[in-house]
């Protein structure tokens, strides 16, 4: 698997999640869960580290644009806890794959153009993992349902109904989340090496401009704030 890496971190991935979730205090029993939760994608042949540090990497950055994006109107109360963006979006960013674990190896390593038996397979990874964090992390869940329901023919196609008697705004709140969380794993995605992006590794001015064409419909500026503040880079 194909990677350019963008992160200067002084320390290992793996280091580096580890101090954020010190830094956000996760609980001990929350970060076992999200550990023993990736492990078996990490586990996968092949191309299974590889989409267990995408993780690592989107935790990160969702979290690092949370904390330029979000404001504190956008807090959820949750298990009769506050859940802050900057938490919300690491918590999204690490599970958001997890249902890849299910999915067919031949599928997570294909490099080249994908065929229909390989989108068939990748479909259901979403909603695969939205169950596999109910009744652990249910607002997590309906976050990474959304992250990709906006690109062209999205999915799912039908949202499933609701962990909690989450409001009406906290599941709102969820899908702003869900845009956040997208951004952050398009940057990612674009830095591997594969059909989408011609087989070549992209200049990162070639991802600026593919990121700067990300749904402005849905984002607004915020993708080149995120540059101006140099979240991305």
């Amino acid at each position: 698997m194909n990677f350019v890496p963008y992160r200067k971190d002084i320390f290992p991935l793996e280091d580096m999640v580890l101090r954020r979730a010190l830094a956000l205090d996760v609980k001990d029993d929350d970060w076992k869960a999200i550990n023993a939760m990736l492990a078996p994608l990490g586990a996968k042949p092949k191309g299974g580290v590889y989409h267990r540090d995408h993780s690592y990497r989107v935790g990160l950055l969702a979290s690092e644009i949370a904390a330029e994006a979000a404001t504190d109107t956008m807090n959820v109360f949750v298990s009769g806890k506050v859940l802050t963006p900057i938490k919300a979006l690491f918590f999204a960013g690490l599970l958001h794959d997890v249902g890849k674990a299910l999915v067919p190896a031949c599928t997570l390593c294909a490099t080249e153009k994908w065929t229909d038996e390989d989108r068939k397979n990748m479909e259901p990874h979403v909603l695969d993992g939205f169950r596999m964090l109910r009744d652990r992390f249910d607002f997590t869940a309906h976050v990474i349902v959304w992250h990709h329901a906006f690109q062209a023919g999205g999915y799912p196609k039908e949202l499933p109904a609701a962990l909690q008697p989450f409001s009406e705004e906290t599941l709102e709140k969820a899908k702003e989340y869900g845009k956040l969380l997208m951004v952050a794993d398009v940057f990612d995605a674009l830095h591997r090496v594969n059909s989408a992006t011609g087989g070549v590794a992209l200049t990162s001015e070639e991802i600026k401009t593919r990121m700067l064409k990300l749904h402005p419909e849905l984002l607004g500026d915020l993708v080149s704030r995120l540059y101006e503040k140099g979240v991305l880079r």
